[in-house]
């Protein structure tokens, strides 16, 4: 299963939490609990070991008919839960989002009539046996 990856009108780059979810196999009905675990729990980021901090790291995803919560994850927490999950395909899906991560903004091609980015790297080392770059959409939401 792929990730879509979605990215804002100012670069960041951010997974669903409920993409990520069934992407690493977990069991569906432990979902809710599972995110709220991941919000919660601390994490190693590159400015300090700390909880995910909200519009920062993880946003909330509204619907207006919604049963369970959504959110979108910084690429930089996605890796870290992906890491501490217990998912037999989680090395692939680390090494995916470390490559997605690490292509540069001048790589990243955008189709204005459709608003949809699509991000093009040359370099296979990058690409890390991911066979091809998911489409992005762009937000407006931060």
């Amino acid at each position: 299963m792929e990730i879509q990856v979605l990215v804002s009108k100012k670069g960041t780059k951010v997974v669903t939490a409920n993409q990520l979810h069934r992407a690493l196999r977990l069991v569906d009905y432990k979902y809710n609990s599972d995110t709220q675990k991941w919000l919660n729990d601390l994490y190693s980021f590159n400015d300090g070991v700390r909880q995910p901090i909200e519009l920062q790291d993880f946003s909330k995803r509204t619907f207006q008919y919604a049963k369970m919560q959504d959110y979108y994850l910084s690429i930089e927490l996605a890796i870290l839960i992906t890491l501490r999950s217990n998912s037999p395909v989680k090395q692939f899906y680390a090494k995916y989002l470390t490559a997605i991560s690490n292509i540069p903004q001048d790589k990243v091609k955008t189709n204005n009539r459709t608003n949809n980015t699509q991000k093009v790297s040359t370099n296979p080392v990058l690409l890390n046996k991911a066979a091809s770059l998911p489409k992005g959409i762009q937000l407006g939401l931060w």
